[in-house]
């Protein structure tokens, strides 16, 4: 369930002094994510999902994401609501409390990186990279697996969604 954790960090992005909000107010993807816990990225992991909207509101200052993941056989829609603590670094309540930095934003893809604490203090970091489409470019694909190494996650727990996270556009 903490795939919003992706979404979110995604709505970072539209904050980011980079980017206008116009530009991240549309349909996006999950392509890939990473995490320090290998099963919170498996096919039935807690980080498993697929982002499908992102609004940014008022001055940038929060965003509303809008993923699926499927449940007990069934598609259910999430919508979460993160508020701005600084420049491109949010805030978020979903499943504990959930950290988001910007990494990397081009025009067709976007990184992020992402610390969850859950109710127990355990924390879990997570990589993710969300696109308008699922085709990735050699350098796009190089850049992401860089960015899970930076983050101290092991390459080998990196996940491609995009032909197994099935639940249909919203």
């Amino acid at each position: 369930m903490k795939i919003f954790l992706l979404a979110l960090g995604f709505g970072l992005f539209c904050v980011s002094s980079q980017y206008t909000p116009a530009e991240y107010t549309t349909s996006w993807r999950t392509i890939l994510i990473a995490s320090d816990d290998p099963q919170a990225n498996s096919e039935d992991g807690r980080l498993r999902g697929q982002l499908s909207h992102l609004e940014c509101i008022g001055d940038r200052d929060e965003i509303v994401f809008v993923f699926q993941k499927r449940l007990k056989k069934k598609c259910d829609q999430f919508k979460v609501v993160g508020k701005r603590i600084q420049d491109d670094v949010y805030e978020a309540d979903y499943s504990g409390k959930n950290v988001f930095k910007i990494k990397y934003a081009s025009d067709r893809v976007k990184a992020l990186y992402n610390e969850n604490t859950d109710k127990d203090g355990k924390v879990t970091h997570f990589t993710g990279l969300l696109g308008k489409d699922k085709s990735l470019s050699e350098e796009e694909q190089k850049k992401f697996e860089e960015l899970t190494v930076e983050m101290n996650i092991p390459k080998e727990n990196i996940r491609n969604v995009t032909d197994t996270d099935d639940c249909p556009p919203n």
